[in-house]
């Protein structure tokens, strides 16, 4: 597959998990064409950006080896990022990334993120949790900082700070993270006491 031919299919993907799913069977059945496609997701003003990354969130959750060697491209375009279609499934990524390192720490393995990636991550989910980004990216911010937090403590006050703060005045899934967090957060801090 080429440029052109990707292309072509992402106009005819729609938002449906089955289109979006065969077309990441077809991105993953022809690995090359993945720098490709995510060239494509990181052009926000591209016509079909949000598309490529519908289809890269796809990709990446069947094989985030793909990903890993174009760790630093993803990481620097997340910020241009202004399309709530597209700020979503970069979200689920950079959780997907999170708990992929602390599985792999758990198991004493290699890290996959190196400190400038955590330190970008963090930016990041801080941004999309203090700006206006819609409730699911908000959510996913939310358990990336905690999963940062377990590696930066000084995450983990200003996180529990930002939801209680805005936790009354934002909508039921905000709250339903916030609080599954916030607990999480509380039963780490009695465990060290």
């Amino acid at each position: 597959m080429n440029k052109i031919e990707l292309l072509n299919a992402l106009d005819n993907v729609d938002a449906s998990r089955d289109g979006r799913d065969r077309m990441a069977a077809m991105v993953l059945a022809d690995p090359p064409i993945f720098k490709v496609l995510l060239h494509l997701a990181m052009q926000p003003g591209h016509p079909a950006g949000y598309k490529a990354f519908w289809v890269l969130e796809r990709v990446v959750l069947q094989d985030l080896a793909l990903l890993l060697p174009h760790l630093d491209t993803f990481l620097a375009g997340l910020p241009a990022l202004n399309k709530p279609q597209a700020v979503r499934p970069a979200a689920k990524i950079c959780e997907l990334l999170l708990t992929t390192q602390q599985r792999q720490h758990r198991d004493t393995g290699p890290k996959l993120l190196q400190k400038k990636h955590l330190s970008a991550l963090t930016a990041i989910c801080f941004d999309w949790l203090l700006g206006d980004a819609k409730v699911a990216p908000k959510a996913y911010a939310m358990t990336c900082l905690h999963l940062l937090g377990e590696q930066q403590p000084w995450i983990h006050p200003e996180l529990k700070v930002i939801l209680e703060r805005d936790m009354p005045l934002a909508s039921a899934g905000y709250r339903a993270r916030a609080k599954n967090i916030l607990k999480k957060l509380k039963a780490q801090r009695e465990w060290r006491h």
